[in-house]
């Protein structure tokens, strides 16, 4: 398969989904610049610093293995992204580690559905499926390199670790609102296209 330089209609193809992994991720990536941090000023010690993180990894893997494989790649997306924000905005209440830890669980099922669904639509829905699974995984790389930056912006003028997770969550919401909107779009283009093609009666 014949592959441009830089792929620009795999691209605009799937922009509702990248967009959605770029807002949602950058301002991810935003909180864990400072996580380790914040989980030290709740009272967290290595130990217990070590068992949050471990918390989330080993729940992104049971979801990944158990659940996500059953689920259609969009309602994957919508609902990562969903409780995405909803675990964001769960972290400036806590009163300290302990109350962290059942954030971690739900962090660890918003991800996993999240990453699942956006491989799975983009695989499901493209010729050259390694051209956009690699424009995936760009869209992760460069969260990781915008979002400390969001994080520096937002403390210089807003100090403390709650405007940051408060963005993440409005960034998530942000990310269902505009994936949803894309979405409906899509159906609706796809129905008058349906209506509009002459049937063939043999």
């Amino acid at each position: 398969m014949k592959v441009p330089l830089f792929p620009v209609e795999t691209f605009k193809r799937n922009l509702h989904v990248y967009s959605a992994i770029l807002l949602r991720h950058s301002s991810a990536a935003a909180i864990w610049a400072l996580w380790p941090l914040f989980l030290f000023d709740l009272g967290g010690t290595t130990i217990t610093i070590a068992i949050v993180q471990a918390t989330n990894s080993l729940a992104q893997v049971v979801f990944m293995v158990t659940i996500t494989d059953r689920m259609e790649s969009k309602k994957l997306i919508s609902f990562g992204l969903i409780t995405s924000a909803i675990t964001f905005a769960w972290f400036p209440f806590a009163r300290d580690i302990i109350e962290v830890l059942p954030s971690q669980i739900l962090l660890g099922i918003s991800w996993a559905c999240l990453y699942v669904g956006s491989l799975k639509y983009v695989t499901e829905n493209n010729k050259d499926r390694s051209t956009a699974a690699g424009l995936l995984q760009s869209m992760l790389a460069l969260s990781g390199v915008i979002g400390p930056i969001i994080a520096a912006v937002i403390y210089s003028i807003l100090p403390g670790y709650s405007p940051i997770m408060f963005f993440a969550m409005a960034m998530s919401l942000l990310s269902f609102g505009l994936f949803w909107l894309s979405n409906r779009h899509r159906i609706e283009s796809e129905t008058i296209d349906l209506i509009d093609t002459p049937m063939d009666l043999g």
